[in-house]
């Protein structure tokens, strides 16, 4: 399951969620229009 999600600044979140050794995880991907990307997990 993902979720994506785009603000009124034109920024896109995109958020999987998937499980490693039975813990769920959640990984968030933004990426500007600017083409700045920064991953957090």
């Amino acid at each position: 399951m993902s979720s994506i999600s785009r603000d009124k600044e034109n920024t896109i979140a995109v958020s999987p969620h998937f499980l490693r050794n039975g813990e769920k995880k959640e990984t968030t991907l933004f990426a500007k229009a600017t083409g700045s990307l920064s991953i957090t997990i």
